[in-house]
This record gives C-alpha cells, sequence and structure tokens, in this order.
C-alpha cells in the first residue's frame, strides 16, 4: 500500500477506492447516508407502510447518485457545449471542465484553457476557431454552458429527492386509506391517525407551492448569480463575492458535484421532504433524519477529521494537515486536512495510511451511531406522541395525579419546616 515518491498509484488500492469517495462527494454521501441512514431506518421500520415509503425514499436518493453523474450528466455537459464543439460527441466538449476560478476575464480564460489542454491532451483549437479566437466570447459560453449543467443536475437530483414525501402520501392514502402518518397506522386506529393529520390536509396544496418556489430560486437562481458575478464588468461587493467563491460550484471531472452545491441541493430536497410532513410527530422524524446526517456529514466529519490528522501529525510526524489560507483562532488549534488525492506524492510512509485510516474510522463510527441511535431515537418520539393523542384522558389523569402527589409532598414539607 506504500509507495514512494517515484511510484504511482495504479489500479483498485485502498488508496485509490477511498481517495475517490474523499473527492467525490456526491458518492460519499450516497454511502454515508445507505449505511448509516437508509438501511437502518428500514430495518427499524414500525410497519410495512412505513417500510414501502422508506425503501423509496433511500432508493430515490441512492438511485439518483448514480443517474445524475453517470448517465445524466456525461449528456447534458455534451449537449450544453454543443454550440462550441464541432460534433456533439467529440472531445472539445471537455472545455467545460476549465475552473470557474479562470472565467472571471479573458485573459485568465485563455491561460487557464491551454494549461487543461495540457492536462488533458486534448486541443482546443476546433472551439477556439468557432469563436474566431476570441477568448472573451469564448469564456462567457463555456460560463453558459457550466451553469446550464448546474441547473439541470439542481433540477434532477433536488427536484426528484425532494418530491418523495408527497409522493409517498398519496401512495399511502391511495393503498390504505389512511392520510395520516404511515409510521403511527399499526399504533392506533384509522380515526385517530387521520385526525392527527388533519392541519397537513389543510395546507399541503400551499405547501407544495412552498417547495416549489424555493426549488425554483435554487434552479434558477444560483446559476444566474454565478454568471452574473462572472460576467458583470462591475467591480463591486457581489462580484468581488462570485468570483472568489465561484470555484466551489466547480463539478469533479464534470460529473461530481462538490460539498457546496451538494449542501444547498440536499438542503432544498430535505426543505420539500420536511414540508410533506403529515403531522408534527412525522415533522419532528424529518427534522431529525434531515438535521443528524447533514450536520454529520457537512461538519462533524470535516471536525472530526481535523482533530484526528493533528493528532497523527503531532505524535507520528504524518503531513495530513495545511496552513489555512485565511488563519483565526480554529484553524491555529486544528488547522485544514488535506484532501486525499493531494497525499499522493508526498515522501513519508504513514502519511496515505493514516489518511485513508482515519477517513474510514470517521465513515465507520458516525454512521453506526447516527444508523443506532436516530432511529432509536425517532421510533420512541413517535410512540410517546400517538399515545398521548389515543389516551388524552389517560395522559391528562396521570399529569394530575402527578401534580396532586408533588403539591401534597410540597405541603407537607413546608408543616415540617
Amino acid at each position: 500500500m506504500h509507495t514512494n515518491n517515484n511510484t504511482s498509484f495504479r489500479g483498485i488500492t485502498p488508496y485509490s477506492v477511498t481517495s475517490g469517495l474523499d473527492t467525490n462527494v456526491f458518492l460519499n454521501k450516497a454511502l454515508f447516508d445507505v449505511t448509516g441512514s437508509d438501511a437502518p431506518w428500514v430495518i427499524m421500520a414500525n410497519n410495512k407502510e412505513e417500510r414501502r415509503e422508506r425503501i423509496n425514499r433511500a432508493t430515490v436518493s441512492f438511485g439518483l447518485i448514480f443517474l445524475s453523474p453517470l448517465m445524466a450528466l456525461p449528456l447534458i455537459n455534451r449537449l450544453a457545449m454543443k454550440k462550441l464543439t464541432p460534433k456533439v460527441f467529440s472531445k472539445e466538449w471537455q472545455a467545460i471542465k476549465l475552473s470557474n476560478s479562470y472565467l472571471g476575464n479573458a485573459e485568465d480564460t485563455k491561460n487557464g484553457l491551454n494549461q487543461l489542454s495540457k492536462d488533458l491532451k486534448i486541443d482546443f483549437k476546433p472551439i477556439i476557431d468557432k469563436v474566431g479566437g476570441d477568448y472573451e466570447k469564448l469564456r462567457k459560453k463555456i460560463v453558459v454552458a457550466k451553469n446550464i449543467v448546474l441547473a439541470s443536475d439542481f433540477a434532477l437530483v433536488t427536484g426528484s429527492f425532494g418530491h418523495i414525501g408527497f409522493y409517498n402520501n398519496r401512495q399511502t392514502e391511495k393503498k390504505t386509506g389512511s392520510s395520516g402518518y404511515s409510521a403511527e397506522i399499526s399504533m392506533a386506529d384509522k380515526d385517530t391517525v387521520n385526525k392527527r393529520a388533519e392541519n397537513y390536509k389543510k395546507t399541503s396544496k400551499t405547501k407544495y407551492k412552498i417547495f416549489l418556489t424555493t426549488l425554483g430560486a435554487l434552479v434558477l437562481g444560483v446559476p444566474l448569480a454565478i454568471a452574473h458575478g462572472l460576467n458583470t464588468k462591475k467591480i463591486n461587493k457581489f462580484s468581488n463575492f462570485v468570483k472568489k467563491h465561484a470555484s466551489k460550484f466547480d463539478y469533479n471531472d464534470a460529473i461530481f458535484m462538490d460539498r457546496l452545491p451538494l449542501a444547498l441541493g440536499l438542503g432544498v430536497a430535505h426543505l420539500g421532504i420536511n414540508l410533506a410532513s403529515r403531522n408534527k410527530t412525522e415533522t419532528k422524524d424529518n427534522a431529525i433524519r434531515s438535521s443528524i446526517p447533514f450536520a454529520i456529514f457537512f461538519g462533524g466529519d470535516l471536525l472530526m477529521a481535523r482533530i484526528l490528522s493533528n493528532i497523527s501529525d503531532r505524535l507520528l510526524g504524518t503531513k495530513l494537515t495545511k496552513p489555512a489560507k485565511k488563519p483565526n483562532f480554529l484553524t491555529k488549534i486544528l488547522p485544514p486536512v488535506k484532501k486525499l488525492k493531494d497525499l499522493k506524492n508526498i515522501n513519508h510512509p504513514l502519511t496515505k495510511t493514516m489518511g485513508v485510516g482515519i477517513f474510514w474510522f470517521n465513515f465507520v463510527t458516525l454512521a453506526a451511531t447516527m444508523g443506532i441511535l436516530t432511529p432509536y431515537l425517532i421510533n420512541k418520539i413517535i410512540k410517546k406522541d400517538i399515545e398521548k393523542d389515543s389516551h388524552p384522558n389517560k395522559i391528562a389523569s396521570l399529569n394530575k395525579k402527578t401534580f396532586s402527589s408533588t403539591f401534597k409532598k410540597l405541603q407537607l414539607s413546608n408543616r415540617n419546616n
């Protein structure tokens, strides 16, 4: 598994697989969801209807991970670049791989395209000739193409995943005749389950419109904002901000979303899922299912990686951390961590080993913790809520007895004093 500076990794190795997952955040998130969220939730479902809904959600989520980058995006990339390339499937479409950091002005685009040509060993002369050698015109066309791809991917991934809650609701009502939360069907009578969903029935159309509006803002708003920031000749805070951060919306190998656009896309998708909640208990369920995996994957994982990498560098002399571009209090204590792909040529035998080990330790620990504790917690909440609404008089009586007992103890204590 270890190599020296002059040896490259070839074939399938623990390093190559792990580095691929680390680079392709989209695939990484899919595997994390299946092992730490989807599979445990399906196994711990309360009845067959809830299990069917959870399988639908997991299937759409995981299916899109492969459908989008491996089937849809390769074609969308080519179609978006077809006005520049001699033929739809000619190799020059790969100019779309040019980072947004080179698309702020014509000179940067020229330099970036020359470097990309060397890296990919592709002559981009045909697309340069198409615009008569005008790099400003070429720059604008690549900006448009890249943002068509981003908008299309948001529409496909966020649109499909964000609709799964509304789809499940209709399917369950059609199959069972109950409009309530599927997890409660085996815990209470149909009237109680339906009564707990009355508010959703009244507001479902409004909530669906809110989701569609937010989805539209994401699909159109983000790409247009990036394009405007890169194309405007005005120098202001907005254009400077976009040009500085636009590279965060680059795709790995032109097909895999990076962490920021993935977070935005999934955030809006989970908004749709939460809006489709049929009562307050399902709202809690969806809020926990959305927030905990999201926080762990987009925050907890990075924090743990920093902590463990920093310890490894200090104790073992590895080279997993790097200086921060803008040092602050946190980065002084816990410096940022290098991508695994950047460890390839580091001449230290333990660096790559520890990098791979830390990745999988984080992955397994966080997925196992989330997969065991979170479904258990949610099922406890569901049973408690449905019990409260199924036997309100019993709960009220118990609360009254508890209050009465506490009050008598206080009176007795005061008398003794």
